[in-house]
């Protein structure tokens, strides 16, 4: 059956011929550079050959953080410490009379939402709303591949769960605020614009999710320094540890948003002004298994 299914090999996305893949060679070793969309949807599978082809050559699994190897409970609590208000605070005293109008509109919201800080709400609806369109964060690229790797190859985290909680919780009122009323304008819209994100992870196209993720702050010019803070600060610092994972030996499979990658200050040209070439991976079609 094996023999059988390894020859199922089929190009469903042959429209475009590039994965969100990139090579670069450093003077010790090779990595892999690839996107992730943090959720997606059984149709997705099985990706594209070129992520199991980088899997298999790479001696460890880099990713954002292994949401896999924190425990439930540490996980439920750092998430009450981050995203949840001081006992006696209420949602309704942190926002402005436009969002308690959308707020007091919306019929979704779960039952301790007056207890949420608004940057936590804003992400519960547009996960909530996700799910609802057969999104899974363990169909999520990175998750995938850490299931993968577990047990076989080191898995090493670029950053830790409290670094990432810190910056999502790191915005003062008026931007959550903003941030929270810009998801409620926007939510009907969320269909188009995951299933748009989608089609340009399938198609390889870095600048497109990357106009998807820097839309806010074109709505709300408020929010360009949060931008800044969660992708453009944290681009940086992936660009520097990526520099010193190609010092190392052993090749690396490097996996981070896909929002990360592309723009003047994504990862990609990040790296690019440090001298080094990253070649983008051509399509290599679906296996039938994975």
């Amino acid at each position: 059956m094996l023999l059988l299914g390894l020859l199922w090999f089929v190009p469903l996305h042959a429209e475009n011929s590039r994965c969100l893949l990139w090579e670069v060679q450093g003077e010790y070793n090779t990595l892999y550079l690839l996107g992730s969309i943090h959720m997606m949807r059984e149709e997705d599978y099985p990706l594209d050959s070129c992520v199991d082809d980088a899997y298999q050559k790479s001696a460890s699994l880099v990713v954002e953080l292994d949401i896999q190897s924190i425990e439930p409970q540490e996980m439920s609590q750092k998430m009450q410490q981050f995203g949840l208000l001081p006992v006696g605070e209420t949602l309704a005293e942190q926002l402005s009379t436009e969002t308690l109008k959308l707020l007091s509109q919306y019929s979704a919201l779960p039952a301790n939402y007056q207890q949420m800080r608004p940057w936590y709400l804003a992400l519960t609806i547009t996960l909530q709303k996700l799910s609802e369109l057969g999104y899974r964060f363990d169909l999520g690229v990175d998750n995938y591949l850490i299931s993968k790797a577990q047990g076989i190859k080191p898995i090493i985290s670029l950053e830790t769960l409290d670094q990432q909680l810190a910056v999502l919780a790191g915005d003062n009122r008026e931007e959550q605020d903003l941030s929270l009323r810009l998801t409620l304008e926007k939510m009907s819209e969320t269909a188009s614009d995951i299933s748009e994100m989608n089609r340009a992870w399938h198609q390889g196209d870095a600048a497109v999710i990357y106009r998807l993720m820097a839309s806010p702050k074109q709505h709300y010019p408020q929010l360009a320094a949060p931008f800044d803070r969660l992708v453009v600060q944290r681009n940086r610092q992936m660009a520097d540890k990526i520099v010193l994972l190609l010092e190392e030996a052993g090749d690396h499979l490097v996996v981070i948003g896909a929002g990360h990658l592309g723009g003047e200050e994504g990862v990609i040209a990040l790296l690019e002004k440090r001298g080094l070439t990253l070649i983008q991976q051509p399509k290599l079609g679906r296996s039938m298994l994975y």
